[in-house]
């Protein structure tokens, strides 16, 4: 499912990654629901493992910890930039220039996280935070089944047999564009950290 990409264009990062999602994709999903909550939970895991090394490397590759003020404000940050999504997203951008929140696939990446939030958060049904106010349930319920063909039952996901090479699909298409998005701005992340 999805276009072919060429591994020559990724950093390693981005292609172990998406072997990693191949992996998991031919293992596939069976109908039961623990299944499909182990499936939609591993490939965002992967996908979160794959932003947090690169958001590092280019911690690395900026030399802000070679100063002692550098080292003094790394440390005040902390791990800041990768407690949740909107974080990873803002230091990218506000750091490196690497500016993706609005685009489609990650749009279509951050939806499957909610997925993900309510799995591991929400024991498979949406949480307080994402079915408190009507507009945003709906909003949710709407892009759930646009994009990973998840109902609801009130707020329950209810996966369809598609949601979970859906899921796979967007994960790729995410690792594909913030890679490419990451590497116009840092070339030197193709070599970064290879030997």
């Amino acid at each position: 499912m999805g276009q072919r990409i060429d591994p020559q264009v990724l950093t390693d990062p981005a292609d172990r990654c998406l072997l990693a999602l191949a992996r998991l994709a031919y293992r596939g999903s069976s109908d039961k629901q623990s299944d499909q909550h182990w499936f939609i939970t591993s490939a965002a895991t992967l996908v979160e493992g794959y932003a947090d090394g690169l958001l590092r490397s280019l911690v690395e590759m900026s030399d802000m910890g070679k100063s002692r003020f550098g080292s003094a404000l790394l440390s005040a940050i902390g791990d800041d930039p990768y407690r949740a999504w909107d974080s990873r997203l803002k230091w990218l951008r506000d750091g490196f220039s690497v500016s993706v929140k609005g685009d489609k696939a990650t749009q279509g990446f951050l939806t499957l996280v909610d997925a993900r939030n309510a799995i591991v958060h929400g024991e498979g049904k949406l949480t307080r935070l994402q079915a408190g106010k009507i507009g945003q349930l709906v909003n949710l319920s709407q892009d759930l089944k646009r994009v990973l063909d998840i109902d609801l039952s009130s707020t329950r996901l209810v996966f369809s047999p598609t949601s979970c090479p859906l899921a796979v699909a967007v994960c790729r298409e995410f690792v594909r564009h913030l890679d490419e998005k990451a590497l116009e701005v840092e070339p030197r992340l193709k070599t970064y950290g290879v030997h």
